[in-house]
């Protein structure tokens, strides 16, 4: 080797080890791994020529993969956010194998044998392939690809290279899921706190008075800090008359009500949620299937509701009605907020049994 040759090799390593170190601190910097990506990817390129860049996040409770970062040539089915199975694909051959791999193909035919979504990628144009994989604390957690479109890219020295790179992102990446995973339990502990406050002054409210408009009037304003609703209703069911009555109706949004008689109790989304014993939850979908099935009751009492969520009213195991809160927002609930409802549903029933106790113990005196 000569002198120049051997100042160029010294001057490319120096030049590694500098984006090596850059790498590093750019990781380091910020609990915001979405953001960092980025910057890493660009500092990458300086060490290893691509065409495509991609980090996969491997999820094995449901056998799939995320593709959490993608920057470059656009391949329809890998793109940011997508879920790709992990069966019979690179990111699984990598962790069967726990080593990473560089492959050079010219052809179809010198795809590896059995990963159907490399065709997909090679259909592109890209030709040269750099997958490794990413490890935190002993086990993959995913996997790092970068790709190119000139034949030959890759060899050996750029694997090594990659392996370095993945090690580092790999730390970020750990450590930013566990920063998530805190700050997502810390969410969840002071939304309880928060659900726990309203929830017993709702119980305060109801223990307060006998007068159950004013209790109605009261406990919507707790339950709105809980739940997003445009209409909260309370519906109270007549068995022996087969009908419903709506005993009281609050709304934010233009969401009409207009009952020109008593709905029928058989088929309705109250008979359902009784029968049920459980809060239930609809989506537009669901909604629209309970306005063909009760066409006399449902358009007059859901018109233009998206989301619903219907609670029944248990008190002493008996059977009152249901709790509605409904939303023109389409699929704007979750089982937590059906949840909720239930837990807000046991309250009111308590509150409407007793006032109907006091009400006949009233009309008794009288």
């Amino acid at each position: 080797m000569t002198g120049k040759q051997t100042e160029e090799e010294e001057l490319r390593t120096f030049k590694q080890y500098a984006s090596l170190a850059e790498i590093g601190r750019i990781i380091t910097s910020s609990m915001d791994i979405d953001g960092i990506y980025e910057r890493f990817a660009n500092e990458v390129r300086a060490l290893i020529p691509f065409d495509r860049i991609s980090i996969n996040l491997i999820n094995l409770e449901n056998g799939t993969y995320r593709s959490a970062y993608v920057s470059g040539t656009d391949v329809p089915s890998r793109r940011p956010g997508d879920l790709i199975p992990l069966e019979n694909s690179m990111t699984e051959k990598i962790l069967q194998t726990g080593e990473g791999v560089f492959s050079n193909v010219h052809t179809l035919d010198d795809l590896p044998h059995g990963i159907p979504g490399l065709v997909d990628i090679f259909n592109t144009g890209l030709r040269s392939f750099i997958n490794v994989p990413l490890v935190s604390n002993g086990s993959i957690i995913g996997c790092l690809n970068l790709v190119s479109r000139v034949e030959d890219s890759y060899a050996e020295s750029h694997l090594r290279l990659a392996e370095s790179v993945a090690a580092q992102i790999a730390g970020a990446i750990a450590n930013a899921q566990l920063y998530d995973s805190v700050r997502r339990a810390e969410e969840a502990e002071r939304r309880a706190a928060h659900e726990n406050e309203a929830l017993a002054e709702i119980g305060r409210i109801i223990s307060l008075s006998l007068d159950i408009n004013e209790v109605y009037e009261r406990f919507e304003e707790q339950a709105h800090k809980l739940i997003d609703f445009g209409r909260v209703t309370v519906a109270v069911a007549d068995f022996d008359e087969g009908t419903t009555a709506l005993f009281y109706v609050r709304q934010h949004e233009n969401l009409h009500v207009t009952l020109s008689q008593p709905p029928p109790y058989a088929n309705s989304i109250m008979e359902a949620a009784i029968n049920a014993r459980k809060g239930i939850v609809l989506n537009p979908e669901r909604v629209e299937q309970i306005r063909q099935q009760t066409p006399l009751f449902a358009p007059n009492w859901m018109p233009d509701t998206q989301s619903l969520i219907v609670a029944p009213l248990f008190y002493s195991d008996r059977a009152f009605g249901c709790l509605t809160f409904g939303t023109t927002k389409s699929d704007a609930y979750s089982e937590h907020d059906v949840a909720l409802a239930e837990r807000i549903a046991a309250q009111v029933a308590g509150a409407i049994a007793n006032a109907q106790l006091y009400e006949s113990v009233k009309q008794a005196e009288e």
